[in-house]
């Protein structure tokens, strides 16, 4: 008799265990395979791809699955994109360099379905867990500082810049950049460009042609907020003759910045190097942490910064490689400057 009521209690006891197993509140978020959603500006711009790229190869070493979706410039699409991951109820959303005051509404509506989002590089916003980001005011003081400290000790006066205000790292960079230049009163900023994403290299390309043929005895340099409109500037020089009197510089360090520019000694000069590897890595990290109930989406800081390294013609990394690893273990020197 005792027997057999041990073995009823041996067999509601299993069945309460899988029960507990298959609906328990253990961890919500590991009962199902995840999927991450990604949304960016514009997958044609390389810092965007290399950003997506090291998320996605971290996500996939953990098992997930990664839906990538660019915008093309496109806000309002990029909102629906959005709103399209919430729908197929993604995990998680990575979201690449897109201006949170611009997609709000659908920003709201995640943060109202309870899936966290992960700003890398957009600025922070309340609606997201943090922000993975470079320190875009300490990268624009030092680079642009050493711009103009240069232009002084080569006799040039006169400035030229390319901005795009739609980034929060861009304004930050030029506002910076106007502010250390307060301080060199020798140096006249003639002009300002706004140019746009998609087609950034094409147009720097097509407005410094334009304004060579305007002016042809300029002899300055040119400030660009990041790499691609660098190039674009440079083609224009090159194909104008005038390397030896215009010089110009970027932001980002892709590996073609270093290969097919900065090693080739013309007048791309120097780039401030963002490690998107490592941020990507980081994100994918982030949402790990938060899926495993290690730390909630409130735990994290406004913002994450990644260093970056200031890299001319005298300091590049061997050709085909960034200043530190694609994937695995990074660089000693170059993990004791990071934050992470």
């Amino acid at each position: 008799m005792r027997s057999a009521i041990r073995q009823k209690l041996i067999v509601i006891g299993l069945c309460l265990f899988t029960v507990a197993g298959v609906f328990g509140p253990r961890n919500a978020y590991a009962q199902k395979k995840k999927t991450l959603g990604v949304v960016t500006v514009d997958f044609s711009s390389a810092t965007m791809l290399r950003f997506s790229e090291a998320f996605t190869a971290r996500a996939k070493s953990y098992g997930w699955d990664v839906i990538a979706v660019g915008c093309g410039g496109d806000y309002a699409k990029g909102q629906q994109i959005i709103e399209d991951f919430i729908a197929k109820g993604v995990d998680g959303i990575f979201n690449d360099m897109l201006d949170p005051n611009l997609i709000q509404p659908a920003l709201k509506k995640a943060h109202d379905a309870g899936i966290p989002v992960v700003n890398g590089d957009a600025g922070f916003d309340p609606l997201v867990v943090t922000n993975v980001t470079s320190n875009n005011f300490v990268l624009s003081a030092r680079i642009s500082q050493w711009l103009f400290d240069k232009m002084l000790k080569d006799g040039k006066d006169e400035l030229l810049v390319v901005t795009w205000p739609q980034h929060h790292g861009i304004r930050k960079r030029t506002k910076v950049m106007k502010a250390v230049l307060s301080e060199y009163p020798q140096i006249k900023l003639l002009e300002e460009h706004i140019t746009y994403i998609p087609g950034q290299i094409e147009d720097s390309k097509k407005w410094m042609t334009n304004f060579l043929t305007g002016h042809p005895n300029f002899k300055g340099a040119v400030w660009c907020a990041w790499d691609e409109p660098a190039a674009g500037v440079t083609m224009a020089i090159e194909a104008a003759g005038r390397q030896k009197d215009i010089y110009t510089m970027g932001i980002d360090g892709n590996k073609w910045t270093f290969d097919n520019y900065i090693r080739k000694k013309g007048p791309f000069l120097a780039t401030e190097a963002q490690n998107f590897e490592m941020m990507g890595m980081m994100i994918a990290d982030i949402f790990k942490q938060i899926f495993d109930g290690k730390r909630k989406a409130t735990d994290f800081p406004r913002s994450i910064f990644v260093p970056t390294l200031l890299i001319t013609q005298d300091n590049l990394p061997p050709e085909g490689q960034f200043p530190w690893m694609d994937t695995g273990p990074f660089r000693p020197e170059y993990e004791k400057l990071s934050a992470w």
